[in-house]
């Protein structure tokens, strides 16, 4: 495993590709424009953008197809 990663979106393109991602790094947040108070993936937090400066210094990969 490469380390430890936040992921910027949970579409369509991200659900294509999560096991193979998930295959080679450890997900430790996500950041999505829709999350809600509370939100969760997979017992995985996540969390808004604005909310990135609370967050650890992690790697971002951003999993959006546009």
């Amino acid at each position: 495993m490469k380390g430890d990663i936040i992921v910027f979106g949970r579409g369509v393109y991200y659900q294509a590709k999560r096991v193979a991602l998930q295959k080679e790094f450890h997900v430790v947040a996500y950041l999505d424009n829709n999350a809600k108070l509370g939100d969760s993936e997979e017992g995985i937090p996540v969390y808004r953008p604005e909310e990135l400066s609370n967050l650890p210094p992690y790697q971002i990969v951003i999993m959006t197809s546009r």
